[in-house]
């Protein structure tokens, strides 16, 4: 009985664990899946409106510089959101070190997610805009 309580609580973690795994793949295929068949859609609009010539080839092009931008803008607030994030970490660790272990210098491993925080930072500022 007790070789059976033991099987019992190594294979629940690690059924548990390819559930968990073979799920996440699924959801992963078919957001991709999903992807694919808006791209797909999205072309076969884009091609009809190009084809009927005149103002909807300008519509397309417009609306291909106004997606561009607004792809552009949101990684660039991705960007400084991440070096924002990471630069608090490191503050934080370094207030956090120095309270509990004072005078010992190890507060400066702060300085690590700080420096990388800071150069992500910079990065996504001074960054042009436009490419």
């Amino acid at each position: 009985m007790n070789s059976l309580v033991d099987l019992a609580a190594v294979m629940i973690p690690v059924v548990g664990s390819v559930v968990f795994f073979a799920f996440l793949s699924v959801m992963g295929w078919a957001q991709q899946k999903r992807r694919e068949r808006e791209a797909f859609y999205r072309h076969e609009v884009l091609k009809k409106l190009i084809e009927q010539g005149g103002a909807g080839g300008q519509q397309v092009f417009e609306m291909m510089r106004k997606e561009v931008e607004l792809r552009d803008r949101q990684r660039r607030e991705a960007r400084i959101l991440g070096g924002l994030i990471t630069a608090v970490i490191g503050v934080s660790l370094m207030i956090l070190l120095y309270v509990l272990v004072p005078g010992e210098g190890v507060w400066s491993t702060g300085l690590i997610p700080f420096s990388v925080g800071a150069g992500i930072l910079l990065f996504a500022v001074f960054t042009p805009k436009t490419r």
